[in-house]
């Protein structure tokens, strides 16, 4: 049953324009790595002067292909993203399980 894996991240604007073109790379590279169908970004929409904040959703064919990302890939690619930028960086991560789409 499909699965989306949804990744929350608010950035310090003084490091905004950078993360954003690491992060275009890190979604292609992840979604080639793993096997998830894509992976969808989305700027938020807020009135923080301090923050960027953008939502990814990476479109699973099944919970099995998300186990798969946080067993054995999760690691190093959340890794790569501490080391560029430390703790200029917030993120919030979910599972969301399909249910059904209307109208049916």
């Amino acid at each position: 049953m499909k699965a989306v894996y949804e990744v929350r991240v608010e950035v310090d604007n003084e490091v905004a324009a950078e993360y954003l073109i690491w992060l275009r790379e890190h979604l292609k590279q992840i979604v080639e790595a793993v096997g998830f169908e894509k992976a969808d970004l989305f700027t938020l929409e807020h009135e923080s002067p301090r923050f960027a904040t953008w939502v990814v959703q990476y479109v699973a064919s099944s919970r099995v292909t998300i186990e798969d990302y946080l067993n054995h890939h999760s690691k190093s690619f959340r890794g790569d993203a501490i080391h560029r930028f430390g703790g200029k960086f917030k993120i919030e991560r979910r599972i969301l399980n399909f249910q059904e789409s209307f109208p049916a």
